[in-house]
């Protein structure tokens, strides 16, 4: 009502003193904190409709993971995300990734795999992996990616480990045990091939 009956016209250069929160959904619980810069262009018209366009590119920041209430993770923004607004608020483009960091072994998936050779004590040894959130499309209906790295194991390891994980569902299976359990899972398809194997034993 402040803006009835006036056409208001402004750009605002944002830095990165400025939050920004986004809340995506206030019954589950889902927020968006971050800080950052950008250009941004916000226009009234006389009908009180609020329209904005322009570029928000993250500085820092988090991003609240919850699942039906029970529990919540807080997983760090990663620097130079986007959020781009097309003409409305609501109306906005998602470019953004958040890791979520702990310390687990891999013994769960070594002892899955039938020629499994790995020194025990080695396999049950913690390393730091990530598990890796991303946030694209549509502000109003974000698509939601889950990943899961490994910062410190060498390439060959690394890509092994990863190519346990055959079809995207099972890379989201892993990344919510790690969440809920703070361990891996044996993957469904290795751990059935290991029952049959010793059945056959």
């Amino acid at each position: 009502s402040t803006f009835a009956g006036i056409n208001l016209d402004a750009n605002v250069e944002v830095n990165d003193n400025l939050e920004v929160q986004v809340i995506f959904d206030p019954s589950i619980g889902d927020v968006l904190t971050c800080t950052g810069d950008g250009n941004l262009k916000f226009t009234i018209d006389r009908n009180d409709n609020l329209g904005m366009s322009g570029e928000y590119r993250v500085e820092s920041g988090d991003y609240l993971f919850t699942l039906g209430g029970i529990w919540n993770k807080h997983f760090v923004l990663e620097r130079g995300g986007t959020i781009v607004w097309n003409g409305t608020p609501y109306d906005a483009t998602l470019n953004l990734q958040a890791i979520y960091n702990l310390r687990t072994s891999l013994y769960e998936l070594y002892a899955s795999v039938s020629n499994y050779e790995q020194n025990d004590s080695e396999a049950r040894r913690k390393v730091p992996v990530q598990c890796v959130l991303k946030l694209s499309d549509r502000l109003s209906n974000p698509v939601i990616g889950l990943d899961v790295d490994f910062p410190t194991l060498d390439n060959q390891n690394r890509s092994y480990i990863k190519n346990l994980f055959s079809t995207q569902d099972e890379v989201n299976k892993q990344v919510f045990s790690l969440l809920v359990m703070n361990k891996f899972t044996a993957p469904d398809y290795l751990a059935s091939s290991s029952i049959a194997n010793q059945a056959g034993a």
